[in-house]
């Protein structure tokens, strides 16, 4: 009778302990949502999928409370060009699939430039972005949705309520190795890399006691290729990196090139010494703070990662997805296309959601975790003289 007693009392205690659970979540009040998704420029036969499913999500919400985050390579392969272009009418078809799903969205939406969006980091680079801008806002005619504008590399702020503050950087101006916007002669609010990560370090202590959200193009940590990793396929069959049908076996050779990226990096990769400048300088100022999410995109993949009390999300399969190692380090991964929400309620928490459109159930998610609960400050916010970087 002892252990029948103990049995009904414990079967008692996880009772009551769900429908607490289920009253608080009934209580929840959803304050805002973050649809955060990258690399979508590729053929549309490939971005479809995820941005029909994105679509499904961004009608049904609160659109006063949602903000929709495109993570840059918003075209395929160097950006905008001229009209006389050949590829002018591809490129126009692959941003117009991602524009056509916010024709009739009414919440905040926000376009980053990548690395391809910037002719693949070559010559004249700001002059692709600067006419992908001039597209997409004239395009959706919902005002300044392109940023940072003019090529700059930011940061701005968007204050998307009293507790959420979303800041834009264009991580590619950091690693473009050419000319770029820089100034008051640009109408640039930094002149160099310094300035830069002074006015980002001003923002992020101003906003200290709020939820930060960060986006930028390029992750600070990844598992994916642009993090050096690779699988053995890519040390055997190297060319399949450029045509993946091309199944030429080049051991030993084939291995250069991996190893090359991992230890010395392309330009785009997180082993190259500018790229490494950017993580290193950013880190510096994001690890003073535990209120704080980075999303980015680059790599085709899903990826999540908490790294000193910071939270990394990568997503950038809008299109495609490739190769991703699975370790310690990373705490979800799938190679699979989609996309990661952000969930903001009113009692602190923070939730991160996955969602793909490779899997038979699109609308339940294929990840979820709480990331954090925001801390409540009972003192009036010190008061200080706020900086503007939001007019560049």
């Amino acid at each position: 009778m002892k252990k029948v007693a103990i049995l009904l009392s414990m079967v008692l205690f996880f009772f009551q302990a769900y429908s607490q659970y289920k009253a608080d979540s009934l209580n929840l009040d959803l304050l805002h949502s973050v649809y955060l998704i990258g690399d979508v420029g590729d053929d549309t036969l490939l971005s479809q999928p995820t941005l029909s499913l994105l679509k499904g999500f961004i009608e049904t919400d609160d659109q006063s409370k949602s903000t929709v985050v495109f993570l840059g390579d918003n075209i395929y392969p160097e950006g905008l060009h001229k009209k006389s272009h050949k590829l002018r009418l591809q490129d126009e078809q692959r941003i117009n699939a991602q524009l056509d799903i916010l024709t009739n969205y009414n919440g905040k939406i926000v376009f980053i430039p990548g690395n391809h969006d910037w002719k693949q980091g070559d010559d004249k680079g700001d002059n692709y972005v600067k006419r992908q801008e001039k597209y997409i806002e004239q395009y959706l005619n919902k005002g300044n949705v392109f940023l940072p504008s003019n090529g700059c590399p930011g940061p701005i702020e968007i204050e998307l309520n009293d507790e959420l503050v979303l800041l834009i950087i264009d991580t590619q101006w950091w690693i473009h190795r050419k000319d770029k916007p820089r100034g008051e002669q640009d109408d640039c609010s930094a002149l160099n890399k310094t300035e830069f990560m002074a006015h980002f370090g001003d923002l992020l202590k101003s906003n200290r006691n709020k939820n930060i959200l960060i986006a930028g193009h390029h992750p600070l940590f990844s598992n994916g290729h642009h993090g050096g990793k690779f699988q053995l396929k890519d040390h055997i069959f190297p060319l399949t990196s450029v045509n993946k049908n091309i199944y030429c076996p080049l051991p030993i050779i084939g291995s250069i090139y991996p190893y090359y990226r991992k230890m010395l990096g392309d330009k785009q990769d997180i082993a190259n010494p500018v790229y490494q400048s950017l993580i290193e300088n950013m880190l510096k100022k994001m690890n003073e703070y535990d209120n704080l999410v980075y999303a980015a995109g680059h790599e085709h993949n899903l990826q999540y990662f908490n790294k000193d009390s910071n939270h990394h999300i990568v997503s950038g399969s809008g299109s495609k997805s490739t190769y991703l190692r699975k370790n310690k380090q990373l705490k979800f991964g799938t190679e699979q296309r989609g996309f990661s929400k952000l969930l903001y309620y009113n009692n602190g928490e923070v939730w991160m959601e996955f969602y793909s459109p490779d899997v038979s159930n699109q609308t339940e998610p294929i990840y979820r975790k709480k990331l954090y609960t925001k801390k409540v400050i009972s003192a009036k916010p010190i008061k200080h003289s706020k900086r503007s970087y939001k007019g560049e």
